[in-house]
């Protein structure tokens, strides 16, 4: 899980040849990673005072540690000039709660997606996936800010280790019904390459299957997951979250507990 606002309304852009994503020599150009496994990968701490919601798995306050696999090579399931969707991917990692104290709770997808945008000033990247805590059926979303020049390409490539807080990066959880999100109190974003060993990338789906079909039971529609449009729009959108969010954060800073991974 990662994050900034959910409040916002998504354009879906409908592709018609995803593989023209980049000229071909953008593509020589831009990956030297290609046919590699990729990590990302979000560790830190969520903030003691949720910004919305009930929080009713009594996440804040408490570490997790995410991961989502996907291979170099892979062709986005959606894009646009400076964004691109990619879907269904491997997820692991461990959650905290308080309702089950100093108790790792493992968490694991095979549906996950993963969005980025780079802008011209702000790079974008979200995640989401399907995920069961304590018993409960949830879509998790997270919304992260990036400094721009973070990512070269919205295409699957390493990055640099970035630093997670309360005005860069925001984590959702929803049962359908309710909503709750927390921001990241602290923490870190990292896309690395796979060690070797480690289990490969992505999911098989059976020959035939449309793979944003596949994923949309889950998601709904991708278009109202992920913001798809203009990723500069998209990016002004995120800075007035932002703002919403660090007013909120400023609101309630006299009861905040801040809690940090070592």
């Amino acid at each position: 899980m990662f994050s900034s606002n959910i409040h916002k309304t998504l354009l879906l852009t409908v592709t018609a040849a995803v593989s023209c994503f980049v000229a071909p020599h953008q593509v020589a150009a831009a990956s030297p990673d290609t046919g590699a496994d990729v990590t990302f990968t979000a560790t830190g701490t969520f903030a003691a005072t949720p910004i919305s919601g009930a929080d009713t798995l009594l996440l804040r306050g408490q570490p997790f540690s995410i991961s989502v696999v996907a291979n170099s090579s892979l062709t986005p399931s959606q894009h646009n000039k400076n964004w691109a969707l990619f879907m269904p991917l491997n997820m692991s990692g461990n959650v905290f709660s308080g309702l089950l104290p100093n108790q790792p709770i493992p968490v694991a997808a095979a549906t996950a997606a993963i969005f980025q945008a780079n802008g011209a000033s702000e790079d974008i990247f979200q995640s989401g996936f399907p995920v069961e805590v304590i018993g409960i059926a949830l879509t998790a979303r997270a919304y992260i800010t990036m400094p721009g020049g973070t990512i070269s390409t919205p295409l699957i490539r390493t990055f640099s280790s970035v630093a997670l807080d309360p005005s860069n990066a925001t984590v959702s959880y929803s049962n359908g019904t309710a909503t709750t999100v927390l921001a990241v109190d602290s923490g870190t974003l990292v896309a690395t390459l796979q060690p070797p060993g480690a289990p490969r990338a992505g999911m098989v789906l059976p020959f035939g299957m449309d793979e944003l079909g596949a994923v949309r039971p889950v998601f709904g529609n991708p278009g109202d997951f992920f913001g798809l449009g203009d990723a500069d729009t998209f990016l002004a959108r995120r800075r007035a979250a932002r703002m919403a969010s660090q007013v909120a954060m400023t609101l309630n800073n006299s009861k905040v507990t801040r809690i940090h991974i070592q």
